[in-house]
């Protein structure tokens, strides 16, 4: 089968993903900024999956989890545009089709990604201040649920439109 090479434009769709994605680092760069001074020098860095914290690190680390974030989020959206190079499920995307859903699928995960990005440092930020997590852990548990969720659902979409030979 012959390789045909098929660029990944800008949508209307793909450009509020990314707005989207790129507003959530910005709120969560907003929210470490405004919060800073008020943070204590240790902070919790690591939970249970009950919610108590069972490790602690430096107020830095605050920094290096936002930097980490927005990489993620910006590595993602580029690869949006580079399906074929960047989306490595089982099946090879051999359509448009597959092509559309890859696409949408990194978009959604970059969202999602920023969703969990800024659960964890909101609940790193409130469980600082407050001394508890009080059921805070929804913040990091449904940006994880919905990424995973995300990655088996357009997985089995495009695996069910690939062309059959």
């Amino acid at each position: 089968m012959k390789k045909v090479k098929i660029s990944v434009r800008r949508t209307k769709e793909g450009t509020i993903f990314e707005i989207i994605s790129m507003v959530l680092v910005v709120i969560m760069w907003g929210i470490i900024a405004k919060m800073w001074n008020r943070l204590p020098n240790r902070l919790p860095s690591h939970f249970d999956m009950v919610g108590n914290v069972d490790e602690w690190s430096d107020k830095n680390t605050l920094i290096l989890l936002g930097v980490i974030a927005t990489i993620t989020t910006i590595s993602l959206l580029v690869s949006a545009y580079f399906p074929r190079k960047t989306v490595h499920i089982h099946e090879r995307i051999q359509n448009l089709r597959q092509m559309a859903l890859a696409v949408r699928m990194v978009r959604i995960c970059a969202i999602a990604t920023g969703l969990l990005f800024l659960g964890i440092i909101f609940l790193i930020i409130r469980t600082a201040l407050q001394g508890t997590v009080n059921g805070g852990m929804w913040f990091i548990m449904g940006p994880t649920v919905t990424l995973f969720a995300v990655i088996i659902y357009y997985s089995i979409k495009i695996f069910m439109v690939r062309d059959r030979h």
